[in-house]
């Protein structure tokens, strides 16, 4: 399975590949899905790309916020904040269960237009689990 160390490579591919002068991908900093919900998500402001990673911070998911959406209010539909006596975040849905981190790659606000090819390019390049549309799962063979 791919690791951060992977998706970082694959940014430097799609940087070189499709270089485009005026956008420069960056990867946040890990965000930790139960501990640091007190915090706002990395590059809550922007549209971009996030990525969910596991305990061993393997790539689960990819996804996007583009168009008049913005990575924060994106990432509320999948996270809520939990008991902060427990003081950790909840996971909206059974299906993201095994999300423990995730990463942020935002562009600006102008060149939104750029997060599906972005999503598009890395779930080509990294085939997460939990990319599942347009593929055919086993079951249904």
């Amino acid at each position: 399975m791919n690791t951060l160390d992977h998706l970082k490579e694959k940014i430097q591919l799609l940087s070189e590949k499709y270089n485009r002068h005026d956008l420069n991908l960056e990867i946040s900093d890990v965000y930790n899905i139960k501990k640091d919900f007190l915090k706002p998500y990395p590059n809550s402001g922007f549209p971009g790309v996030y990525v969910f990673l596991d305990e061993q911070q393997q790539i689960l998911y990819v996804g996007k916020a583009s168009y008049n959406n913005f990575i924060g209010p994106r990432l509320g539909a999948y996270f809520k904040r939990g008991n902060e006596e427990k003081s950790e975040g909840i996971i909206n849905n059974d299906f993201y269960r095994d999300v423990r981190y995730l990463v942020t790659i935002p562009v600006h606000e102008d060149r939104a237009f750029e997060a599906p090819a972005i999503e598009e390019f890395l779930i080509k390049e990294l085939n997460p689990p939990l990319n599942v549309i347009g593929k055919m799962k086993e079951e249904y063979y």
